[in-house]
């Protein structure tokens, strides 16, 4: 077995291990609401320091603005798909939604 193997199985088993962790270390009760709160900001903040580095990130700790920048901000104006407004792109799906009331809704508000 090559050495990449070997590291590939050592790294699966190390996830597993940290993974297990965490169950074993509650052992089955719940983390308070502030705990939550701040696990819940981990991914969101992470996602943004990645794409943040990735994007402006250079050779050692220069700060670089290139094409990958005008990428992401492109990225963040995407246009809202078609079925978000129907009446704009001539009906399609959910042109006309029907109220619980048992009245009809146009896409145009009436």
């Amino acid at each position: 077995m090559g050495e990449e193997w070997i590291l590939v199985g050592w790294l699966i088993a190390t996830t597993a291990a940290i993974r297990a962790a965490g169950p074993v270390a509650l052992g089955g009760r719940d983390l308070p609401a502030r705990a939550m709160s701040v696990i819940a900001l981990l991914a969101p903040a992470l996602l943004a320091a990645l794409v943040v580095t990735q994007t402006f990130g250079g050779e050692g700790s220069e700060l670089t603005v290139d094409e990958r920048a005008l990428g992401v901000a492109g990225a963040g104006r995407r246009p809202r798909p078609a079925w978000r407004h129907p009446a704009r792109h001539g009906g399609g799906v959910g042109a006309h939604r029907r109220r619980a009331g048992g009245a009809w809704l146009s896409p145009l508000g009436g």
